[in-house]
Formats: C-alpha cells, sequence, structure tokens
C-alpha cells in the first residue's frame, strides 16, 4: 500500500493546466523506493475528489513502468 501526499497544487491560466507534486512512499514495502512525481491534469480530470485520486493513480502507475530505476547508478562522481 502507498501513502501519497499531494506538496504542490499550481495552475497554468495559459495552459489551463494544473501541475500537482505528489510525494508516493512505501511504508510496508522497503524494496520499492519512494519517489516524487510531477502529474499534469486539466480540471476535467480532476474536478470531484474521486476522479482525482484516479487520475493520480494512474498517472502515477503509467510513470512507474516506464521510468527506469537510477538507484545504484553512478553517474560521474554522484552516486544516486
Amino acid at each position: 500500500m502507498a501513502l501519497l501526499r499531494i506538496t504542490s497544487c499550481d495552475y497554468q491560466p495559459a495552459h489551463d493546466r494544473y501541475m500537482l507534486g505528489v510525494d508516493c512512499f512505501y511504508p510496508d514495502d522497503m524494496d520499492k523506493e519512494d519517489r516524487t512525481y510531477l502529474i499534469i491534469a486539466s480540471l476535467a480530470d480532476i474536478c470531484t475528489q474521486e476522479k482525482l485520486y484516479q487520475y493520480i493513480e494512474q498517472n502515477i502507475l503509467a510513470q512507474r513502468n516506464i521510468a527506469p530505476s537510477w538507484v545504484g547508478v553512478t553517474w560521474k562522481s554522484t552516486r544516486v
């Protein structure tokens, strides 16, 4: 089970979009790394609480499937 925390919510009137910063924690599963996700949504995507939950969950799952895990990778002299 994941815990989600919306850390920021900014509205961009020029694009009519919301930019949400969402922290995702896994307190029950230490094998999964905590991440922060940037989610871009229109008002129609998040107009109710239930739609907001579904949109964030689907977006995070999609980002987890396509984004690689960079844990253990060394770039120049910095270790992630």
